[in-house]
């Protein structure tokens, strides 16, 4: 009897923390509208659910890929390419070439949007060049003017480290999208969700749907 109970106690820690993590994870917009179809739609439609897009998938997608290089002096080119994987930015400076994936696309596009993309295993990099929705082009992105260019790989943008202490880019993302951010095992950023979505205000969503699917409307309210 006394095996039994241990092992009884051994076991429970386990059950609730499998429960306070089901409790605790998200679920996303879609599952939320299944049931909020009205208050999903309104969401859906605000500049901060686009707040983050692949850059192919974001309404203003055939903007971003110009037919004319973007000129940064004193003799830097750069162009938004189309490429089957994406888009990429190829840069030279006459001599030398350097392309880099853009691989997110920041800002629903009221405004403007901004790039990034991987560099490295330690870097990502904020692009030099951002997308204007008012003249529909691209200018320098803010702040980048007063940044150094004297090189070519200075002149594509802004290096931010991906990990460490202090501002990483994780912590762009951590604004702009909903639920963790987390690394992957070749460095890459991955998102819960795109976008500043329902549970960024309400918190994680499964705790809330576990008890509305069990009927249990008093919790659901209490979770919500």
């Amino acid at each position: 009897m006394g095996k039994r109970r241990a092992a009884l106690v051994a076991v429970l820690p386990v059950i609730c923390v499998s429960a306070l993590c089901a409790e605790n994870a998200y679920v996303g917009a879609m599952v939320c509208g299944s049931c909020h179809p009205s208050q999903f739609t309104g969401q859906s439609a605000s500049g901060h659910a686009k707040a983050l897009h692949r850059p192919v998938e974001h309404a203003l997608a055939p903007d971003f890929t110009p037919a004319a290089s973007l000129t940064r002096p004193p003799n830097f080119h750069l162009r938004f390419v189309r490429t089957p994987g994406g888009i990429e930015v190829r840069a030279d400076d006459s001599k030398h070439l350097t392309r880099l994936p853009v691989d997110w696309a920041f800002g629903a596009g009221s405004h403007a949007v901004t790039f990034v993309g991987k560099a490295s295993d330690e870097l990502y990099l904020e692009h030099s060049f951002t997308y204007y929705s008012d003249s529909r082009s691209f200018d320098i992105t803010p702040q980048h003017e007063s940044l150094p260019a004297k090189t070519l790989h200075e002149a594509m943008g802004q290096a931010i480290r991906i990990k460490g202490s202090g501002f990483t880019i994780q912590n762009c993302f951590q604004c702009h999208s909903t639920g963790p951010v987390s690394v992957s095992t070749n460095q890459g950023i991955r998102v819960t969700e795109p976008g500043v979505r329902c549970e960024v205000c309400h918190g994680p969503g499964q705790g809330h749907v576990m008890a509305a699917r069990s009927g249990d409307p008093a919790q659901a309210r209490k979770l919500s």
